[in-house]
């Protein structure tokens, strides 16, 4: 069975070489096919691909990486084949290996999750489950943003082993900006989805609505994932999750009231 693992950059000389050696774990386990999808960098990462003997997806330009993925999933795994969804700086330890070949050997599941770790200002802060690991034509991959994965049906494995973030040498302030240009994407994205039923609502009701979402959000992130135990660094983390909400609103003011000038 072939393990077809893809991994979307841009501008990532820095972290390739170290994904690229890390995923020979799965050499010896299964037959595996890396598939890279590059959004146009700019920097060495093409040549560095091409060193590794990579199997490259151009895009010609920046896109948003899950559209990548989805392209990916779409047109080079074939019906049935698994796909396995890693980030550049993420780390697959011989252990999960050996539970991810394991899965895929057997064919028990289509779909597997595994357990991730967050990381904020250079610092993991959590830890998120999330679909990597699935059968082509058990799961519906769509364009919503980190939820480009949907489940056919309830039968799921979750895997024991986490991937790890190794790229925790991000300054803060350049966290903060990504974070940001980030969450403007992500809004953009939603302003004409899920978002879209506030566009003819009153304005005292858009606002209560805001206000509700940024304290939820807030409430979830420090206390529900227990990141209050972990001191300011947390405390700001968590506060930059609510910055989802007021850009998303922010956008919808501007762009109901450009609708109502035009």
């Amino acid at each position: 069975m072939i393990l077809n693992i893809i991994t979307v950059w841009y501008n990532e000389e820095n972290n390739l070489p170290k994904y690229f050696k890390n995923i020979e774990n799965f050499e010896w386990l299964c037959k595996i096919r890396s598939i890279y999808c590059d959004q146009g960098s700019t920097d060495s990462s093409y040549n560095i691909a091409i060193k590794y003997k990579a199997e490259i997806y151009q895009h010609g330009k920046k896109w948003y990486c899950e559209r990548s993925r989805k392209r990916a999933v779409d047109n080079l795994v074939e019906q049935w084949e698994w796909a396995l969804i890693l980030d550049c700086d993420e780390e697959v330890s011989l252990e999960l290996a050996k539970e991810i070949s394991s899965i895929i050997n057997k064919n028990a599941y289509g779909v597997v999750k595994i357990m991730n770790q967050i990381v904020a200002f250079g610092m993991p802060v959590g830890i998120d489950f999330a679909i990597r690991l699935f059968r082509k034509g058990s799961v519906n991959v769509t364009d919503t943003i980190h939820e480009y994965i949907k489940l056919t049906n309830e039968n799921f494995f979750t895997l024991k082993n986490k991937l790890h973030n190794k790229d925790l040498k991000e300054s803060e302030w350049n966290e903060v900006f990504n974070w940001i240009n980030k969450v403007n994407i992500y809004t953009q994205t939603h302003r004409y989805n899920d978002y879209v039923k506030y566009d003819k609502k009153p304005l005292i009701y858009i606002c209560f609505m805001m206000r509700k979402d940024i304290f939820i959000r807030f409430l979830y992130f420090y206390f529900r994932m227990r990141l209050i135990r972990y001191g300011w660094r947390w405390f700001y983390y968590s506060l930059l999750q609510c910055t989802y909400p007021i850009i998303l609103f922010a956008k919808i003011f501007y762009l109901a009231e450009k609708e109502e000038n035009a």
